[in-house]
């Protein structure tokens, strides 16, 4: 019984303790560079600085939720392994559907990000229905397929006005070339 004390003390120092620490320290660093970052003061900027700071706090509601989440759907199930092993847990039939829920809660964790993610960013939303429509028809695929081309024809196009203009630079060239000649007098020899 001591080993098992010792493996789950590890696995909730490890499965919980070390990830919440880690998602928490690094969603604490993003939120610091959030509120650190101010970008040009223009016109322009000032106008969009009320979106701005609305977007900075979606961001960080975002990130604190998603911590949150984390905490709260995993710790039934730790507290409940903890307990399991350095305490005494009841074998009633409603304490075994509690830690079945527990269990459920915890893998919940996996499918509620995303959900998160849509809930709380239109932008999320917005890409994600459209990689929906994209991999639900062959519409999306022949879309992906047309707008591949599509830029690829605009980078020969640009491809193509490069070179035109390196070849009128060249000219341009020679021809500077040709006026300073006519311009300098031509030296001879002595």
């Amino acid at each position: 019984m001591n080993t098992g004390r010792y493996i789950f003390a590890t696995f909730f120092m490890f499965a919980y303790l070390v990830p919440l620490s880690v998602i928490a320290v690094f969603s604490l660093c993003i939120l610091r560079y959030i509120s650190r970052h101010r970008g040009p003061v223009t016109v322009a900027a000032a106008a969009d600085n009320t979106r701005t700071s609305a977007k900075k706090r979606q961001a960080s509601r975002l990130l604190v939720l998603v911590v949150v989440i984390f905490a709260v759907l995993w710790l039934p199930l730790h507290i409940h392994l903890l307990v399991f092993y350095f305490g005494n847990t009841s074998d009633s039939p409603f304490y075994l559907v509690l830690s079945v829920l527990w269990n459920c809660l915890a893998y919940a964790n996996s499918c509620v990000n995303p959900l998160i993610y849509d809930h709380m960013s239109k932008d999320f939303r917005d890409a994600f229905r459209e990689v929906m429509r994209c991999s639900s028809s062959a519409a999306g695929a022949q879309r992906v397929e047309m707008e591949f081309h599509h830029r690829r024809h605009e980078l020969q196009d640009v491809e193509q006005v490069s070179d035109a203009l390196a070849a009128r630079n060249i000219v341009s060239v020679h021809d500077e070339i040709e006026l300073h000649n006519r311009i300098t007098p031509q030296q001879s020899p002595n």
